[in-house]
């Protein structure tokens, strides 16, 4: 996948991201979905080459689109960095097609950068920089990532399910990220 053109990003941007991203596992999420997307615990494991990440769930998650996967544009775990609204995601979306050769009906990785968002979403999304082989299993609940660790901010602080829609009030992309999915449901 060709890289996106990136969004020049001033310190006070840098700054309001940094601010709701710290807030954001504490706020009230902003859409409601399954069990399997409600974060339960995550963790980060990296050294100079190789990079663990893992996210558990309130339910087990989906390896194949479900009514929840096929009613948004982009669904997925990201562990991102609040300092530089860098991230790494674990999506799928057959919705908006394929994008990657490793598994692209099916879970993969992008990495990608987020700026401030709107009144409809929480962030938008400013960039796909990369779509990184890795490995991903789901096992019930918990999702493990296998990554290089360059593909991974050195500085992960929030891990959270989310979902990407269209939004017009973001630039760039018209794309906008909500955080925090509430599980609804089993």
């Amino acid at each position: 996948m060709n890289k996106t053109a990136l969004l020049a990003i001033p310190i006070a941007a840098v700054a309001a991201v940094a601010a709701i991203l710290v807030a954001a596992p504490l706020a009230t999420a902003s859409v409601s979905g399954p069990a399997w997307v409600q974060k339960t615990h995550g963790s980060v494991t990296q050294n100079t080459n190789t990079a663990t990440l893992t996210i558990a769930t309130a339910g087990d998650i989906q390896r194949f689109p479900d009514g929840f996967v096929t009613s948004n544009a982009v669904v997925g775990f990201a562990w991102a960095d609040s300092t530089t609204g860098k991230g790494f995601f674990a999506t799928i979306h057959p919705v908006i097609g394929r994008d990657s050769n490793q598994n692209p009906n099916g879970w993969h990785a992008h990495t990608g950068t987020l700026v401030g968002g709107t009144a409809n979403s929480d962030f938008c999304l400013s960039s796909i920089d990369s779509t990184p082989t890795s490995g991903i299993s789901i096992r019930g609940n918990t999702m493990k990532v296998q990554t290089a660790s360059s593909n991974v901010p050195s500085n992960v602080d929030t891990i959270t399910g989310f979902v990407i829609n269209g939004d017009s009030g973001c630039p760039v992309s018209n794309l906008g990220l909500k955080l925090g999915v509430n599980a609804v449901g089993p």
